[in-house]
């Protein structure tokens, strides 16, 4: 059996007839139509380095001029410390 890539030409095909239903309960979400323009392609990699070899990497997204959103365990520290 040989496996093959569809042709570029194929896949624009494919992408046309693709159902793009929602699978399961519909929750109010819109559809976003472009993806690459601002403000919905404001999404950032942030990647720390600890220093002992250990990388780490996450998503942002750029929701002000000099502002990003991430998960907060994205940038807080490794190191516990007991408080009080």
């Amino acid at each position: 059996m040989t496996l093959s890539s569809p042709a570029p030409f194929e896949l624009d095909r494919l992408a046309d007839e693709a159902d793009y239903a929602v699978v399961g309960p519909t929750d109010g979400r819109a559809r976003v139509a472009h993806t690459n323009r601002f403000p919905h392609s404001a999404v950032c990699h942030i990647e720390r380095d600890f220093g002992d070899g250990r990388l780490t990497g996450c998503t942002a997204f750029l929701i002000s001029p000099t502002r990003l959103l991430t998960a907060a365990h994205c940038i807080t520290s490794p190191i516990r410390q007991r408080l009080g």
